[in-house]
């Protein structure tokens, strides 16, 4: 019996991630199947006003069917304005569908209950289904609105019904109620699972295929490109490029798999030393990029260089055949308005010169604007 609250407890918490980190996705498919639903509500009803008299002689509109009318039209047309507007602000866009699910669960208790006192309701059990579907909304929203609606239904039929038919319209509601959960279960799985899928995608389109710890070279690009429009013309930064010394000569000597090996080893010290706000990727070969956040001082680089040196060798396998070191270029940027192609341009002429001592050091140089 204990693995039924166990599950419902992890299908809970995997939906209450999805909705709060695919938020804006959310909200945005929200407002478009409120732009759909509401002017299909509208549209429906206006038809069902119209054909019902010659379905059913002597059936009349009560004033709940009339006033929907008005009612489903406001909705309808403030969804079509906002959604034309874009999705901006989703807290409204989502607030707007609680306000749809809202008026559409009472217009139609109304209709069902007073509305029709000696019929069997025929449109709540059918919204109660329908609507947590439709909507992408907190499990806890969209089921208190449908505890509100069936608590405001039972007080109405009891009110405006024979016993006999609240009865039954009690009934028909109770099995609406869940089997309502059965499909919000089902359609919920298959959007987290829709989004785990999608984040496994995107997280293969910005990873290095050998280090999938580490951005790939676009992906590094585009965040240190973000970080700098969004600080210029005062960013704080530092931009290093890492690279193994005589690596071509370990490939030559001990082979790919073994080269492979060795670049590990340095994207896994890099990716240790990373500090909050860095972040490291490996640009192309034996070449490594680092983009850090905040000002930096030559003996903090320095410390951090051997730090690195260090890490790099309690990565490497015991019983190494070869020596491995690396060599850093590294140019820092202390609130000026900077470039990323300039950054990019003075690391790597850095590490030439890093290179040019002698290998295994680094070099620190000021960011020149060009």
């Amino acid at each position: 019996m204990g693995a039924l609250p166990a599950w419902l407890k992890s299908h809970m918490q995997d939906h209450a991630q999805y909705y709060r980190d695919d938020q804006e996705a959310i909200a945005a498919g929200n407002i478009l199947t409120l732009r759909t639903t509401s002017f299909l509500t509208l549209g429906f009803l206006l038809l069902f006003l119209l054909l019902s008299p010659y379905v059913l002689p002597g059936w009349a509109p009560s004033v709940w069917h009339l006033l929907f009318v008005p009612v489903s039209a406001g909705l309808c047309a403030l969804a079509l304005l906002f959604g034309r507007r874009g999705t901006a602000r989703p807290a409204f866009g989502n607030a707007l569908c609680v306000v749809y699910e809202a008026a559409l669960y009472a217009g139609v208790l109304l209709i069902d209950a007073p509305g029709s006192p000696e019929a069997p309701a025929t449109f709540l059990p059918l919204v109660i289904i329908a609507l947590p579907v439709l909507f992408n909304l907190p499990f806890r929203v969209s089921y208190g609105l449908i505890a509100l609606a069936m608590a405001g239904y039972t007080a109405a039929a009891v009110a405006f019904k024979p016993p006999l038919v609240a009865r039954y319209d009690l009934f028909e509601l109770t099995a609406a109620f869940f089997f309502s959960l059965a499909t919000t279960y089902m359609t919920d799985s298959l959007r987290i699972r829709a989004y785990k899928l999608r984040l496994a995608y995107q997280r293969q389109s910005t990873r290095d295929t050998l280090l999938p710890e580490l951005y790939n070279r676009k992906a590094f690009e585009q965040a240190a490109r973000r970080y700098i429009d969004a600080f210029n013309p005062h960013a704080h930064c530092a931009f290093a490029v890492v690279d193994l010394d005589n690596f071509k000569q370990i490939n030559d000597s001990q082979g790919h798999l073994f080269g492979d090996a060795v670049l590990q080893c340095l994207g896994r010290a890099m990716q240790a030393l990373q500090r909050p706000g860095d972040f490291v990727g490996r640009f192309g070969g034996d070449e490594f990029v680092l983009f850090a956040e905040g000002a930096v001082t030559e003996e903090g680089v320095r410390r951090r260089f051997e730090r690195l040196c260090a890490a790099l060798q309690e990565a490497v396998p015991p019983g190494c055949p070869v020596e491995v070191t690396c060599s850093m270029g590294m140019v820092c940027a202390g609130g000026q308005e900077v470039c990323y192609e300039s950054l990019f341009r003075q690391a790597d002429a850095a590490l030439y010169e890093a290179k040019a001592r002698g290998k295994n050091t680094f070099c620190l140089a000021q960011y020149q604007s060009e």
